[in-house]
């Protein structure tokens, strides 16, 4: 069972993070990082509150940006990169920037990307991350579901518990190339 704490041996630093799309569903994903990254920047619509309770565990850097607005592409490129670390979280609406938010990571940096469970398709997965970088170690978290004979389709959605339990064992096998987190089968 995984309950989402960094097991000891995984407790390596992380270096410097960059998280996006870290204060909602992923948001004990992100405090977890912090107690392991030697600075945590945030991505996200409004990263000011969690920024604010990080930043006595790590050196933590908001930066509120809208993945879907315009401009957006040009916000990134104005970030200061080499990043040793990413987990990336983007909606669909906002995969475009999959590039660009790599960009900021150094060469042989590690990228964790969760994406949602129609990722499992590979087709749909390619157009999930359009323009991969060939020299960055990445790892895929794939979001499923779960049995359950109460709901009106035989399943229920993950919670933020389940995801954010995936990710972190996840970030503590960097050698896995991909988890998915409940089921994936109909």
């Amino acid at each position: 069972m995984t309950t989402g704490r960094a097991a000891p041996e995984a407790a390596a630093d992380l270096g410097s993070v960059l998280v996006v799309g870290g204060t909602g569903m992923l948001r004990a994903t992100t405090c977890a990082i912090a107690h392991r990254a030697t600075a945590l920047t945030l991505i996200a619509r409004s990263p000011e509150a969690l920024a604010a309770d990080l930043s006595a565990t790590c050196p933590t850097t908001p930066i509120a940006l809208d993945l879907t607005a315009e401009g957006a592409v040009a916000r990134i490129a104005q970030i200061k990169g080499g990043f040793d670390t990413a987990v990336i979280w983007l909606h669909d609406d906002a995969v475009s920037l999959s590039r660009p938010l790599e960009d900021l990571l150094r060469p042989s940096a590690r990228l964790l990307r969760v994406m949602g469970s129609l990722a499992m398709d590979p087709a749909v997965r390619a157009t999930r991350a359009p323009d991969p970088r060939q020299d960055i170690t990445r790892q895929l978290v794939i979001l499923g579901w779960h049995p359950d004979a109460a709901a009106p389709d035989g399943q229920r959605w993950l919670s933020h518990a389940e995801i954010n339990a995936g990710v972190l064992a996840a970030l503590n096998a960097p050698a896995l190339e991909a988890l998915i987190i409940g089921g994936s089968g109909g």
